[in-house]
Parts: C-alpha cells; sequence; structure tokens
C-alpha cells in the first residue's frame, strides 16, 4: 500500500509472512525500474527493510528508575518489561477458518497459542 507520496517518491508499505520472505522481495525489487500510469519516466525501486529496534535491558532500567520503581523487574502488571501489548495485529494471525467466532478471534485459541512462549498471568 502506498504510505506517503512526495514530488520525487512514492512510499510503499509490504507485509509479508516470515522473514525470509521479506529478505527475498528485498533482493528482487531492490534497484529495478518500473512503469506507472501518470509518470512520463521509469521509477527506480529502492526496496529495504525497516529496523526493528527493541529496547535493550539498560533501557528498561532507566525507563523505571526514572519513575522511582528500584528494580525494573517489580512494578505492577502492565508496566514490567514481561508485559507484552499488541495493538494493530492482524487477526487473520491468530485464527484459522474454525476457531473466528462473530466478534474476532476465540479467546481460548489465542490463549493457548500464546502460552507456548510462557505464561500468562492475565
Amino acid at each position: 500500500r502506498v504510505t506517503k507520496t512526495t514530488r520525487q517518491l512514492l512510499y510503499f508499505e509490504a507485509e509479508t509472512s516470515t522473514l525470509k520472505l521479506a529478505h527475498k522481495a528485498v533482493l528482487i525489487l531492490n534497484k529495478k525500474t518500473i512503469k506507472l500510469s501518470g509518470f512520463h519516466e521509469l521509477l527506480k525501486i529502492q526496496a529495504t527493510e525497516i529496523d526493528l529496534s527493541y529496547p535493550a535491558k539498560k533501557d528498561w532500567e532507566n525507563y523505571f528508575r526514572e519513575r522511582g520503581v528500584s528494580s525494573y523487574e517489580a512494578g505492577t502488571p502492565g508496566d514490567r518489561p514481561d508485559t507484552i501489548r499488541i495493538r494493530g495485529f492482524p487477526m487473520r494471525w491468530l485464527t484459522v477458518a474454525t476457531t473466528m467466532t462473530t466478534t474476532g478471534p476465540d479467546l481460548d485459541f489465542t490463549r493457548k497459542l500464546f502460552e507456548k512462549f510462557g505464561e500468562i498471568r492475565n
């Protein structure tokens, strides 16, 4: 999908099901040209993967020290580094045809899926 446009650039964003497919897509698309209707010249493609940076232990310690928590492992659930908040997650990743309800993915199925990675406390 197009995420941003300027006079010189069109920004597209795409999602792949695996990291391996993302690497392959970048290798195939990078430095190719494309002809789009409405443009008189060929457009050059510059394909890259986005950088997903994650906080290090030092970042967590600084975050909680600034808030007056003596140990970053302390604190209330939801405000600790062992808490995962998921937003904008494609629901299709959490479902198979038999687990979809009228309001979204089946919660029991989703819980079982995430429990494979560790205990769920809430």
